[in-house]
């Protein structure tokens, strides 16, 4: 018994002297991967990024909850607050999912049905919320739309015109996500027919030609549905299995992660697997078909004494400029967390969404 106890004890202390050992190095996590400018927000704890949209380089729009939309008008270095349920005039406090402008005046906001903070409120009855300005912002006028449970996406080519992504109720129970289309400014809406036994995705993959829907055929194999004239036509492509991660930067060029990084240059046609240097990496991204970065977290215990407790110490950063043929290594801090989801605005700016909010743009 004594000869366990001083065991115990040797191992406590050679634990114990381990954590106080640690020397953690503090990067600049702005500056920490050669080529990139990297700005880090965060936002209130109930402001979440539901949907972001921007209009040009510099003005852009996030739909968040509580009937919250965040502007900026400096390309999302910072963002106010533009409509919020907080507000003692507020109107609405449906949380918002997507967000669409397509001019300096007129934008279009979807969400889902209204609830009430302290309960359930009367108007949830009436279904889905749309807001809408054709002034930039007040007035707003907001409709609802009866057996829809959430407007998910939106994408408006013009005053009239547009397309969505509704959680509709059926008459049987349940919901199903469904594609519709607006050609009176959403006043109506139509279902529209895809090649898929199921979307699974909520939001549109958006391309200069069109946009593509993620979902499954009527065997459960993953697939990419796309169409370039509003969902009149498609064309179906088969996905990896267990795909996470899936963007494109432009009509062409897209990746994904399956067991490994997926690179398609043909649409979404055909995907060939990239050499990746490891199998554990929590973010990943390509600017271009040869230029990607990936970062994989470096496991630890950080603290002294009683306090040491597992936690990730750095990333390793891997850099390639060869399609995956070579890559580079070096050393980001554990504070440098990008990882989230992608939002894809171009080869040259993108964001991530996770525990920070992260603004990614290219240097010239």
């Amino acid at each position: 018994m004594l000869n366990h106890s001083k065991y115990l004890l040797i191992i406590l202390v050679l634990f114990i002297s381990s954590c106080s050992n640690e020397k953690i190095n503090i990067n600049n996590c702005a500056e920490a991967i050669e080529g990139w400018k990297i700005k880090s927000i965060m936002f209130d704890y109930d402001q979440d990024i539901n949907d972001i949209f921007f209009l040009n380089n510099q003005k852009g729009y996030i739909a968040s909850k509580y009937g919250t939309l965040l502007k900026t008008n400096n390309g999302g270095s910072t963002w106010d607050v533009f409509l919020s349920g907080k507000a003692q005039n507020y109107l609405t406090r449906t949380d918002f999912n997507a967000v669409c402008f397509i001019n300096d005046t007129v934008g279009f906001i979807g969400g889902a049905k209204e609830m009430d903070w302290y309960g359930s409120n009367t108007n949830s009855r009436k279904g889905a919320v749309m807001v809408q300005t054709f002034t930039g912002g007040n007035p707003w006028s907001k409709q609802y739309y009866k057996d829809v449970e959430e407007i998910n996406d939106l994408i408006f080519y013009d005053l009239k015109n547009g397309v969505a992504l509704f959680t509709n109720e059926l008459p049987t129970g349940g919901t199903e996500l469904d594609l519709m289309s607006t050609n009176d400014g959403g006043k109506k809406w139509n279902k529209l027919t895809v090649p898929l036994a199921m979307i699974s995705s909520t939001k549109f993959i958006k391309t200069s030609t069109g946009f593509m829907l993620q979902g499954t055929d009527i065997t459960d194999n993953k697939v990419l549905a796309k169409s370039n004239n509003r969902g009149l036509n498609w064309e179906t492509c088969a996905l990896p299995a267990n795909y996470t991660n899936l963007y494109f930067l432009d009509d062409k060029l897209g990746f994904l992660r399956s067991e490994s990084i997926y690179r398609s240059t043909d649409g979404g046609t055909s995907w060939e697997a990239i050499n990746s240097p490891v199998s554990d990496f929590n973010f990943f991204h390509f600017s271009s078909a040869k230029e990607g970065f990936l970062t994989s977290p470096v496991y630890g215990f950080r603290g002294k004494g009683w306090e040491c407790m597992p936690s990730i110490l750095n990333y390793n950063l891997f850099k390639t400029s060869d399609g995956g043929i070579s890559w580079s290594k070096s050393e980001l801090d554990g504070t440098c967390d990008y990882s989230g989801e992608t939002i894809n605005l171009s080869g040259t700016v993108f964001y991530t969404n996770g525990y920070t909010f992260n603004r990614f743009e290219k240097k010239n």
